[in-house]
């Protein structure tokens, strides 16, 4: 079968199941609107109490197990081929389980988008949210932010202004993008292995890092700060990650070994 057939194929099929549900919890119509020749079905649905969804994904999708996801309410819209969950939603995946205040999924890209939502401000007058989007996968340690992405065909995420804790220390960024199971890339972000993670007395701080899970954290550059003032600055370090929890400050590699830098 050519590409193009195929994925004409595949979206005749999500099309088909967005179909099926929103017909499925459409309030049914009475006689006198059955009657009218004005009468239209609309284009999108919503189921106003909390159930389980499943969702089988055809074979050659690219999808590798059945989606499930639950919320107070879900709503679905048939022209773009989308589901909206709101209220305390929730998503399983294989070994994930994603949950949010809110979570929109396109069927036509296989991803989905997770959000949080406002509940009042602080004394700064900034947002205060409830519901962040909280990543879970089993075994690892959860990922949660502001905004969660993720994509079902490439299991692939990313969190904006992320935050997630991985032996032997803590890390936080403006963006998160995890790829598989055991790789993470972080952007504008800092490492600790402080106990105080949310105001740790000294931190590295690095506009890159990719963190290989149970492996080493590559930065570059890194400055590492105490009680929030830059101590020293390098250009390129190699933390490694093989060692259990710490309490203490990490000393890199600088360069590519032990003799660099």
């Amino acid at each position: 079968m050519r590409r193009g057939q195929k994925k004409d194929r595949t979206g005749r099929y999500w099309l088909a199941i967005a179909l099926c549900g929103a017909l499925l919890w459409l309030t049914p119509l009475s006689a006198q609107e059955a009657d009218s020749s004005s009468a239209a079905l609309p284009d999108s649905a919503a189921v106003a109490r909390d159930t389980l969804k499943v969702l089988t994904p055809p074979p050659g999708s690219g999808i590798e197990g059945p989606i499930k996801y639950w919320a107070e309410q879900i709503t679905f819209s048939l022209n773009d081929q989308t589901t909206h969950l709101a209220g305390n939603s929730k998503i399983q995946y294989l070994d994930i389980t994603l949950t949010a205040a809110r979570i929109d999924i396109d069927w036509q890209r296989n991803s989905l988008t997770a959000y949080g939502v406002q509940d009042s401000t602080d004394s700064l007058g900034q947002p205060v949210y409830k519901g962040l989007p909280v990543l879970k996968e089993k075994g690892e340690a959860p990922i949660s932010g502001i905004e969660l992405q993720y994509d079902f065909r490439h299991n692939r995420g990313k969190v904006r202004t992320g935050r997630t804790n991985m032996v032997p220390g803590y890390y936080r960024g403006e963006d998160i993008r995890k790829v598989g199971k055991e790789t993470l890339f972080i952007e504008d972000g800092y490492f600790t292995t402080c106990d105080l993670e949310d105001h740790p007395h000294f931190y590295f701080r690095s506009a890159k890092m990719r963190v290989r899970l149970k492996k080493q954290a590559v930065a570059r550059p890194v400055t590492l700060y105490i009680a929030d003032v830059p101590v020293f600055a390098v250009p390129f370090a190699i933390f490694s990650l093989r060692r259990g929890r710490r309490s203490g400050i990490i000393l890199p590699t600088f360069g590519e070994n032990s003799q660099g830098g």
